[in-house]
């Protein structure tokens, strides 16, 4: 996939009011999203496989969700939540309305399952997963390499240094 083109990065962060994380930057200077077709790349507790979404969809996505949260009717779903205005999402299964967010402007990566998923009420709605989107990815190589579960459990066990 292409990367990213600097002035849609620029416009994203005029439109959604925010600076994204450097790290966030670089990872779309690499790529904008993943390829129509291919199995999605991050992944989260529990296994759960999520695209990697271009900067055009996780603008979407994130006014989308700021909507939602300001709808006077279903906001306080998004409030209950926990739902952030802060967070960008970068990875997103539509089936299980999952997401890999980054906080901006401190990087931390997170999960979020919105509101309209279909889960039990003992399940956590945001889950930290990592300080930075640098572990995030150490975290999902040690994954895709076999070498550790980072992502089987319920919390996220983070590599030691």
């Amino acid at each position: 996939c292409a990367a990213a083109e600097p002035d849609a990065l620029d416009e994203a962060e005029e439109r959604l009011g925010m600076a994204f994380p450097p790290a966030l930057r670089e990872l779309f200077a690499c790529a904008d999203g993943q390829r129509d077709g291919t199995p999605a790349v991050f992944f989260v507790p529990t296994n759960r496989a999520l695209t990697f979404l271009p900067v055009s969809q996780v603008l979407d996505l994130a006014a989308h969700w700021r909507e939602m949260a300001q709808h006077p009717v279903n906001g306080h779903w998004w409030r209950e939540v926990g739902y952030n205005p802060a967070w960008l999402p970068i990875g997103f299964s539509q089936r299980f309305q999952v997401a890999l967010c980054l906080s901006a402007p401190k990087g931390r990566v997170l999960r979020f399952t919105t509101p309209d998923a279909e889960v039990s009420h003992t399940t956590a709605r945001t889950q930290h997963l990592a300080e930075n989107l640098e572990d995030y990815l150490g975290d999902l190589d040690d994954y895709l390499s076999g070498a550790r579960q980072p992502f089987a459990a319920g919390k996220s066990s983070h590599r030691s240094w």
